[in-house]
């Protein structure tokens, strides 16, 4: 008993150490993108890009998939769909995420690093980086409407467009990138906290 109890000690001690690491590097992504101008100080910006990219910067290597994210994806999969992408990018940063109901905050920060995955991972990736140099800049008459058609006008075609190309994408890495293993452990914890 003593030894099975090491054992999980030493296991829950390197899962809390990586939950810690992805805590730094998502807040210090925040940090430096703000110091860097990416996101705008005094503007409206998108909790999707903000998130989806503070997200992005939390594996190891910046960029590298996500299994978290991509396990809590699956497992709001199980019994709903994804956010429509006009709601996800209707909320606007510094708040709305965090006032949903945790799980649903969960998933949108799920969804958030998936889109920015996708945008950035694809052909998509030089427009949505001149979205970003363009985005970071505007006023404070920014609104959630100009900010659509901003993403909209360098993507060349509606976001409800881009959505399926989007779930397509998700179902596709989910496929390819989630142990069955590990997410029956994810899901059985998901389960426990419900």
């Amino acid at each position: 008993i003593l030894e099975a109890l090491e054992k999980d000690r030493i296991r829950v001690e390197a899962e809390a150490l990586e939950e810690t690491m992805k805590t730094i590097r998502h807040e210090g992504a925040h940090q430096l993108l703000f110091e860097f101008d990416v996101h705008a100080k005094e503007a409206r910006q998108g909790a999707w890009l903000v998130e989806g990219l503070a997200s992005f910067c939390e594996p190891t290597p910046i960029g590298d998939i996500h299994e978290a994210r991509l396990m809590q994806l699956k497992f709001e999969l199980e019994s709903q769909h994804l956010m429509p992408l006009e709601y996800l990018l209707s909320f606007a940063a510094g708040g709305d995420i965090h006032r949903m109901e945790a799980s649903y905050a969960s998933l949108a920060y799920a969804q958030s690093w998936a889109f920015v995955h996708f945008l950035m991972s694809g052909p998509y990736r030089q427009v949505v980086l001149a979205y970003m140099r363009e985005v970071s800049g505007q006023g404070k008459d920014f609104d959630e409407k100009k900010d659509l058609a901003l993403l909209e006008r360098h993507l060349g075609k509606p976001v409800k467009e881009v959505e399926a190309e989007f779930e397509t994408y998700v179902h596709e890495l989910i496929a390819s990138h989630v142990e069955d293993k590990k997410y029956e452990e994810f899901r059985f914890r998901m389960l426990l906290a419900q």
